[in-house]
């Protein structure tokens, strides 16, 4: 917090939200912060961190550390979406292709 100069941690909660992380209040993040209680998913509130803060691989690494994790956790993605292709009337006609 010292690095980005964000004084409480009621500001690291407001970084949070506008980064779009939904429940990081202050009393949630002092929870957190002091192993009182812990986030749903971590992988989704180290996401919105480095969003927030834009973390260096350095700090990653100290959030990993701190949360139990050999390495930075990131979010799973989202499957591929299957390419459709549109044929129109004349590229049906022309390569014999029906949908």
């Amino acid at each position: 917090m010292e690095a980005r100069d964000i004084p409480t941690l009621a500001e690291l909660g407001v970084r949070l939200r506008k980064a779009g992380y939904r429940g990081a209040h202050e009393s949630a993040v002092g929870q957190w912060m002091s192993g009182a209680s812990r986030p749903q998913s971590v992988p989704r509130l180290c996401f919105y961190l480095d969003k927030a803060l834009t973390l260096t691989d350095d700090e990653k690494a100290a959030v990993a550390a701190a949360v139990g994790r050999s390495e930075y956790p990131l979010p799973p993605q989202p499957a591929p979406k299957e390419r459709r292709v549109f044929w129109s009337a004349s590229s049906i006609s022309h390569h014999g292709k029906l949908l």
